[in-house]
């Protein structure tokens, strides 16, 4: 059975998954640092990291699927959680998804992570 999250607020389902991503500022910048993907919907994501981000910040999330395959969303950072050890979570939110991105998102990339956390 899936791993499947949903508060009454949230419109998508989130699926847990433990995943390290490398985190942009723009696509056309170097990694600002790496992060663990914890869940991921159509609608966000959560994503720990010692990276600070500030609240409504836009960021790239650049997963990896193989050893020669990433998946790159963006999203706007809706949420800032301190944790202890200069570690944050942050609630992401992205941007309006076509219907072919939310096919690739759940058709493609979230099987392949599931798969590597068995």
């Amino acid at each position: 059975m899936l791993d499947l999250i949903k508060s009454p607020e949230r419109k998508s389902k989130r699926r847990k998954i433990i995943a390290v991503v490398d985190l942009y500022k723009s696509a056309s910048s170097p990694p600002v640092g790496q992060g663990c993907l914890l869940d991921i919907s159509i609608g966000g994501a959560s994503i720990e990291s010692d990276v600070v981000f500030q609240e409504l910040n836009y960021i790239i999330i650049n997963i990896p699927l193989s050893s020669n395959s990433r998946y790159s969303i963006g999203g706007k950072i809706l949420r800032v959680e301190n944790l202890p050890l200069h570690t944050f979570r942050y609630g992401i939110k992205f941007g309006d998804l076509g219907l072919m991105d939310r096919l690739e998102l759940f058709r493609k990339v979230v099987p392949l992570l599931l798969k590597k956390k068995k």
